[in-house]
């Protein structure tokens, strides 16, 4: 559906798309966000395919997403979608997930750039027809994504880990859920069994590889909320995230 520049999907939360709690895990959450997202621009014919030719792809470079539940097991939600004005470089796209009864239940900003295959470096966007999918005055969330803090890293010892060949999507670069995925994977069992998300921002520094190694490292702002630290052992920093938690 493309109602006002605002696509929709539906998509079954199968068995495959849940954690321990029967509940969509999160870097699922972000695969769904990413494929509605391609779904909207695929449906005007200006998707991967047509930036490709140019040797260009888009990159997210921050993430915010507030969520008031996450679906469960079984039940069937409807992903929303569109994109808002663009900023220079910066393009912003937003999704707001829908429950069976119609209630948004999920909501996000995000923003983008188009970066070069060859250089990685941001280009301008001149030839893309943004008015067949930029809505000029909805907004999921109205403010931006934020800048998240810099953390110190302990120098002792840290535990380093290569990407995996199903780290990677169709750009051969870590795919964005993964970053997600590992920092909530750097905390303790107990903690991830009996809390779960409820906020959290990503900021993307730099595209890991196939032969990186990376290591994440995470401290305690505020009671239930925390900053993780996604870096490789050669380049500096990949990714940050803030991660907010309430008890299940």
């Amino acid at each position: 559906m493309d109602n006002h520049n605002i696509f929709e999907q539906e998509f079954p939360v199968f068995s495959y798309y849940v954690d321990y709690n029967r509940k969509l895990a999160p870097h699922y959450l972000l695969l769904m966000m990413q494929e509605v997202a391609w779904a909207h621009v695929e449906y005007h014919h200006i998707g991967w395919e047509f930036l490709a030719k140019a040797n260009r792809f888009w990159a997210l470079i921050r993430l915010h997403v507030q969520i008031d539940r996450m679906p469960r097991w079984n039940e069937v939600v409807r992903l929303r979608t569109w994109g808002k004005p663009a900023d220079l470089l910066l393009h912003y796209r937003d999704h707001e997930m829908v429950d069976e009864q119609g209630n948004v239940i999920i909501r996000s900003t995000s923003a983008w750039v188009i970066l070069d295959f060859k250089t990685g470096r941001p280009q301008k966007a001149e030839d893309l027809p943004t008015h067949l999918y930029v809505n000029n005055t909805r907004h999921a969330i109205e403010k931006r994504a934020p800048k998240i803090k810099t953390i110190t890293l302990s120098e002792t010892n840290p535990e380093y880990k290569p990407v995996l060949f199903s780290d990677l999507d169709v750009n051969q670069h870590v795919n964005n859920s993964k970053y997600l995925q590992f920092a909530i994977d750097a905390f303790d069992m107990n903690f991830l069994k009996t809390h779960e998300l409820k906020d959290f921002n990503i900021n993307f520094t730099r595209q890991a590889k196939a032969g990186d190694m990376y290591a994440v490292q995470f401290q305690e702002e505020s009671p239930f909320s925390f900053i993780s630290s996604i870096y490789a052992k050669e380049g500096g920093e990949l990714a940050r995230v803030q991660t907010s938690w309430k008890p299940i």
